[in-house]
């Protein structure tokens, strides 16, 4: 017990540093990592707000405009959404900006995804794939044109992770941006668990009242692809010594190391009108 409190300091003294991000995993004792994917469906917003796409080998912007947009009449719309661009120098594997499939939507709202302490916060793609995310939490971002700038701004100097808006000190962008919290499932399941692949489908809904929110759904996959039933995900009854492991990972939770805490003090999502 001496030697892993001894370890569990070092671990503290980690998540403490400044430097210390994004920090290590934690590896619960018999467990094993599979594989997490997670998608948005925008719901409402489908047709409505900017997304980023990725240039593939042939494309053209009327090819582009075609697959994405509905008519390939509609390319002179994607240039003038990204000034500077040269469509006869367009690089496989970068990213451009796609107007709203809508024409009509207004105002022009973008789309941004943010996994906490896991990398960068991204424009959502046409994939509507999301990057991993260690601490199985996402937080969506739809930003009207008009705050734009400010919002990106906020994202360069939030180095150090955790929310992006506040709203004691950010109230105005706070109510124009609205920011969408979901939890998903972790990558780790007991050591014996038939489950090799997890997929998280995160779906963004509007009420009556336009009041945006976000669900999630999840499936358990085995190596073959076939469903895995809730009582088969069960892990076995713990083993010796894992009380130890949960104690220093509460204690290093206690310390600030995981996300869960910035979880708790994410403000609840902000109504946006779809």
């Amino acid at each position: 017990m001496k030697k892993s409190l001894l370890g569990a300091a070092a671990l503290l003294a980690l998540a403490a540093s400044p430097a210390a991000s994004p920090k290590p995993d934690i590896v619960p004792r018999n467990s094993k990592s599979v594989s997490v994917t997670t998608t948005l469906d925008l719901g409402p917003l489908s047709d409505k707000v900017c997304l980023q796409y990725v240039i593939v080998p042939g494309d053209s912007l009327e090819k582009i405009a075609k697959l994405t947009l509905g008519s390939r009449r509609r390319w002179e719309e994607i240039l003038d959404q990204n000034p500077g661009l040269d469509p006869r120098r367009m690089k496989v594997g970068a990213r451009i900006w796609l107007p709203p499939r809508d024409a009509k939507a207004t105002p022009r709202r973008y789309v941004y995804v943010d996994a906490p302490h896991s990398g960068e916060i991204l424009p959502l793609t046409t994939s509507l794939q999301l990057q991993d995310s260690r601490y199985a939490a996402y937080v969506v971002y739809v930003v009207p044109e008009a705050q734009l700038a400010t919002f990106l701004k906020k994202v360069k100097k939030n180095r150090r992770g955790g929310p992006i808006l506040h709203p004691e000190t950010d109230a105005e962008l706070h109510a124009a941006i609205a920011q969408l919290t979901a939890t998903v499932a972790g990558r780790y399941v007991g050591k014996d668990s038939p489950i090799a692949k997890i997929t998280c489908a995160l779906e963004i809904r509007a009420d009556a009242k336009g009041r945006l929110s976000i669900r999630t759904a999840t499936t358990l996959l085995d190596k073959d692809g076939k469903k895995v039933e809730a009582g088969r995900a069960k892990s076995k009854k713990p083993k010796e010594g894992d009380a130890e492991e949960q104690f220093l990972l509460l204690l290093l939770a206690g310390a600030g190391g995981t996300y869960l805490m910035l979880r708790a003090r994410q403000p609840a999502a902000t109504p946006a009108v779809a």
